[in-house]
């Protein structure tokens, strides 16, 4: 089966095709020499050479539909595919321990600020990129070993599934979401969930338990729709959305040579054992501490923007004291390690109870890797308050940084590397581009994106707060577009231009010796080299010329005339 990525952000992926040689040239050293058995380098060094000999991603021969249930084309020859031992639910949250959300529905957690706990979410199926489509195809399935006639019917019966699904979710209207028992699932609405929780979760759940359900309709429609199909074709599309998910779970964007393949599997799939490396191998003690210093001086002058436009707004007094409060209760975690624990005792920790053996092949090691990584995402249903760190969900947005629990920042190391960063470069650079991608951050912190689908009204009010220039009057999130999104990022790029430029920023507006530059100049400068270029919602046809002209700030910087 052919695999193409979907990639979503150009700069994600610059950023990428940066830190990744860093990565490799520290994997390749590690993989070279040995270790005492067991520990955290042997044990990383173990997954890079697995997948260096032996990089072929063979899931399908490692994780099985069930217990004694092959997929389809994995059956003793002239025999018959066992499709009464065939449970979709059971294999549905089966593959879901590894990972795999987006199909059928979507299983997530999410966190609830107000009672301070994780709820468990269910939510259609989504169709936004190419790899939430079907892969497969009449010549995959005779590869497999399909007869013409047979493969021919079934491509034609999967594809026809698809479309099914595709209607349900196209019909069923977003509505706002119901907290419902597991009972009143059931006795209601003909929806039994509790196996299939308690497959995920590894443990059992009573009857009382609520889940979040983001659109009740549809869910009841999709159980239906699934229970009637030939549970071949349920099968084959599962194991099609199988395959896929592990791919987007690595973070396989753009064209890469396998070693640089290892290098992001063994990223994702060991995320915190690959940051202390990171640290230990190629940034260092002093260099860490740097950076944490200068990202959160310019988080300090991002915030106080945020506080004075939300200091003189006329909005509902009690909307804004909300958006304060959060605020103010923002951090920023640089590389998803703890503050206050000594990072290799927490790692080593951490992966104390994965362990690489003798007779693991790449793929069996892989999937374990990721069981092992979804597992600790899980657990923070049951301990909601751990101070520590979770591994970041692999399926999440193709952008720099994240927000954890509403109130942590997570700056990746890769926009702390040169060109993006550099210490002892002039303020400017860092406001313009960390500044920037800061304040798109604490945007998303206040209002989360799971928020703004069922509440788009409520979300311009929130962007009104911070649109001094009005730019994004007349227009509305609820018809959400390039263009608006491009409009939205000029919010954000006006309000990281006073955190800069301001009375009383705190930073130094002397001219620089190294140029006849403007600091103004300088700031719109460092940004369209590093984000406009890499963003293809800024090349969209709808703004004349360049998005930029609509910033007072960057028409005085260049002296351009407003009617330009």
């Amino acid at each position: 089966m052919p695999w193409m990525p979907a990639c979503k952000d150009g700069f994600f992926v610059a950023t990428q095709q940066k830190i990744v040689p860093k990565f490799l040239e520290m994997f390749q050293k590690l993989g070279n020499n040995s270790y005492p058995s067991d520990n955290l380098e042997d044990k990383v060094a173990k997954f890079y050479n697995l997948c260096r000999n032996n990089g072929n991603v063979t899931f399908l021969d490692v994780v099985q539909p069930d217990v004694n249930v092959p997929w389809p084309y994995n059956t003793t020859e002239g025999g018959d595919w066992p499709k009464e031992r065939f449970q979709w639910l059971r294999t549905l949250a089966k593959l879901r321990r590894y990972g795999m959300k987006n199909a059928l529905f979507r299983l997530n957690l999410k966190w609830d600020a107000g009672s301070s706990v994780y709820r468990v979410v269910i939510k259609k199926q989504q169709f936004e990129s190419p790899s939430d489509y079907i892969q497969l195809d009449k010549r995959d399935l005779i590869d497999m070993g399909f007869d013409y006639n047979r493969a021919e019917s079934l491509d034609y019966d999967i594809d026809e599934l698809q479309d099914e699904i595709k209607d349900l979710v196209g019909e069923t209207e977003d509505s706002v979401p119901q907290l419902l028992s597991l009972r009143e699932l059931k006795s209601k609405h003909g929806v039994s969930l509790s196996s299939y929780l308690e497959i995920v979760f590894g443990h059992p759940f009573p009857f009382s338990f609520q889940v979040e359900v983001e659109d009740l309709d549809y869910l009841a429609k999709i159980f239906k729709l699934i229970n009637g199909k030939d549970q071949e074709v349920v099968a084959l599309y599962l194991m099609d959305r199988f395959v896929f998910s592990m791919h987007k779970s690595a973070r396989l964007e753009g064209r890469w040579e396998q070693k640089s393949l290892c290098t992001k599997i063994l990223r994702t799939s060991m995320e915190f054992a690959s940051n202390l490396l990171f640290e230990k191998h190629v940034l260092g003690e002093n260099k860490l501490k740097e950076f944490q210093i200068q990202m959160d001086r310019l988080f300090a002058a991002v915030r106080k923007q945020f506080n004075l436009r939300l200091d003189r707004s006329s909005l509902n007094v009690s909307f804004t004291s909300s958006l304060r409060r959060n605020l103010n209760s923002l951090s920023i975690n640089i590389g998803n390690m703890p503050k206050d624990q000594d990072h290799e005792r927490f790692v080593t920790d951490f992966y104390s109870d994965l362990r690489v053996t003798n007779d693991d092949k790449f793929a069996k090691f892989h999937v374990k890797a990721l069981e092992f990584r979804e597992r600790n995402l899980l657990k923070r249903l049951n301990n909601p308050t751990s101070p520590y760190p979770h591994p970041e969900d692999p399926e999440s947005s193709l952008e720099v940084g994240s927000v954890v629990k509403g109130n942590v920042i997570i700056v990746p190391y890769n926009v702390l590397l040169e060109p993006y960063f550099m210490a002892n470069s002039h303020d400017v650079f860092k406001m313009s581009m960390q500044g920037f991608f800061l304040a798109s951050l604490v945007e998303k912190a206040l209002f989360p994106e799971e928020v703004k689908g069922y509440n788009c009204q409520k979300y311009d009010q929130f962007l009104s707060i911070f649109d001094d220039q009005r730019l994004l009057t007349n227009r509305s999130s609820c018809q959400h577009d390039d263009y608006f999104k491009t409009l939205k990022e000029l919010v954000f790029l006006n309000l990281v231009h006073e955190a800069f430029f301001s009375q009383g920023s705190g930073y130094s507006l002397a001219q620089p010796e190294f140029t006849k530059m403007s600091l103004e100049q300088l700031f719109f400068l460092n940004f369209v080299q590093t984000i406009f270029n890499n963003n293809v919602y800024w090349e969209i046809e709808g703004v004349a010329n360049n998005p930029l002209l609509q910033l007072t700030s960057f028409s005085r910087a260049f002296n351009i005339p407003s009617s330009a």
